[in-house]
């Protein structure tokens, strides 16, 4: 029997459309709903969450697009090089600076001299976002027309096992458990659904590191290899002599334990 555990909780991951999870012990399918008003897409992931997506398994169902361009965007840090900033200094003395490389944070001082400084020494005219020295990749998908979808890929960065208490006294024994899922990314997902499933799961696709940009036209839609797909390996169980080979064709084991315990 299959069962679904409804989750009421940001995965730390945060964004406002409700998104959901199939998470296995190693890497996890993540379906969120999509939709513009115009010819173009635009999905944005830190570069930390990219780097958990498992090449080749990002894919847009549901909405035709002609063209995609993947680049990689500059940190929030590196738009205020040639601005001014603050530095810091001894007593709680604070002096105009322009930034030059954010890279390094090498500075310039109104005497013309260059050094660099420790990110906790700045001092900022507007709020930095949580993660200013993170780069992101952005995805563009040129469409032929607006409408909705679902933005599909597998990554490697939630992940979940699950977790035994065995209390045992006089009056007799009690075994709970409980899914803890781990994000390790500061992506947040607001989650409405997730499913968790326990067992050997293969990922079927041929695989290359994503490159820093790419574009794919019509053209090369029509011969690129499609996405990876989820193998289910069965279901696989202990036994005290030879386990026989698991069947052809069988779901894994779904587990739905008891509270979950989240952690980040």
């Amino acid at each position: 029997m299959r069962h679904i555990l409804s989750l009421a909780i940001a995965l730390s991951f945060g964004g406002a459309v409700a998104t959901d999870l199939r998470i296995y012990p190693s890497f996890t399918e993540v379906r969120e709903p999509v939709s513009t008003a115009g010819t173009t897409l635009t999905v944005a992931l830190p570069q930390e969450a990219w780097a958990g997506v498992i090449p080749g398994s990002l894919d847009l169902e549901g909405l035709a697009f002609v063209s995609a361009l993947q680049n990689l965007e500059p940190n929030w840090l590196a738009t205020l090089e040639g601005k001014t900033v603050y530095v810091m200094r001894e007593g709680g003395r604070t002096e105009p600076v322009t930034l030059i490389r954010a890279r390094d944070l090498l500075v310039r001082d109104s005497a013309g001299r260059y050094f660099t400084v420790q990110f906790t020494q700045l001092q900022f005219d507007v709020p930095p976002p949580s993660n200013p020295l993170s780069a992101s990749q952005t995805l563009v998908f040129n469409l032929p027309r607006a409408g909705s979808g679902i933005l599909s890929y597998l990554t490697r960065s939630v992940s979940w096992q699950p977790r035994y208490t065995l209390r045992a006294s006089d009056a007799g024994a009690q075994l709970s458990a409980l899914a803890d899922i781990r994000n390790s990314t500061d992506l947040p997902y607001e989650v409405k659904n997730t499913e968790l499933y326990a067992g050997d799961v293969n990922v079927q696709g041929r695989f290359s590191p994503p490159a820093p940009m790419m574009e794919l036209d019509s053209a090369a839609r029509a011969t690129a290899a499609p996405a990876p797909k989820i193998q289910n390996a069965g279901d696989l169980r202990g036994s005290t002599s030879t386990p026989s080979p698991p069947p052809s064709v069988c779901r894994p084991t779904v587990w739905s334990p008891c509270p979950s315990s989240i952690q980040s």
